[in-house]
């Protein structure tokens, strides 16, 4: 029968890319002044009780976090972000209300009745397939309407971003569906050509009525709860800081 080859104790190639720290062992790592697991915060002690059966520092500090239970978890307290208290909505109460001539037919209520019952049970991700055509738009209107939460849109492009806007516009009349896209016409990041040795300067043109619309979206946010909310990708980071931007308000 074929031989087996010992393990190499040097790094080795993993589809994540390259493991390190299997080379020196934990007393080694420690007399430079390191860990003396990678990825671990544990004594020397500890580090030698660890089985070197082949296991990387990678795979043992993912290990650790998953017996530990939930990795938000640290030294016994729960992680939690800073959440500032919200000042009371100023146009809070409004019913979100779809408007439309047509009802839900072939497999929409199924989809509708599904999704829903996600949104009740607390889960992170849901998934609506469907061809071209088929009503998801519609759909998604629907689950607006049955959760009574306020929406983020997010769209891959411009394009669709404003398709979308158009239509949940018509579908929510009276309710503040908004639009929040870059709002930039024309964009030329400044650049350097070493060939030419040309330093090419920034250049860019803002649309008004775009960024009226952003600030439109955010004052709807700060002031109502029925809020729909058509982004593009591209606009994900928002305006900044939400500190930053309400001190630049004032009340009316």
């Amino acid at each position: 029968p074929k031989k087996i080859p010992e393990r190499s104790s040097a790094p080795g190639r993993t589809a994540r890319g390259t493991s390190m720290g299997g080379a020196a062992s934990a007393k080694e790592r420690t007399a430079a002044g390191l860990n003396p697991v990678a990825g671990l915060d544990i004594s020397l002690e500890d580090a030698e009780s660890i089985s070197s059966g082949g296991v990387t520092a990678t795979v043992a500090a993912l290990s650790a976090l998953i017996e530990s239970g939930n990795p938000l978890h640290k030294d016994g307290v729960l992680w939690t972000p800073h959440r500032p208290t919200r000042p009371e909505k100023s146009e809070g109460g409004i019913a979100i209300k779809m408007v439309s001539d047509f009802e839900p037919a072939g497999d929409q209520p199924t989809a509708i009745k599904d999704l829903v019952e996600g949104v009740d049970q607390n889960d992170r991700t849901q998934v609506l397939l469907g061809v071209t055509g088929s009503g998801k738009t519609f759909t998604m209107a629907k689950v607006i309407e049955e959760t009574q939460r306020p929406a983020l849109i997010l769209a891959p492009n411009k394009t669709l971003a404003a398709q979308l806007y158009a239509e949940f516009k018509k579908f929510f009349p009276e309710n503040a569906v908004e639009y929040f896209v870059s709002y930039y016409d024309y964009y030329q990041p400044e650049a350097y050509v070493p060939r030419t040795d040309t330093y090419i300067e920034k250049e860019s043109s803002i649309n008004e009525q775009i960024d009226r619309m952003r600030h439109s979206a955010t004052r709807s946010l700060l002031e109502r709860d029925d809020v729909i909310i058509v982004a593009s990708v591209s606009c994900i980071y928002g305006i900044g800081s939400v500190e930053t931007y309400t001190a630049m308000t004032f009340q009316m």
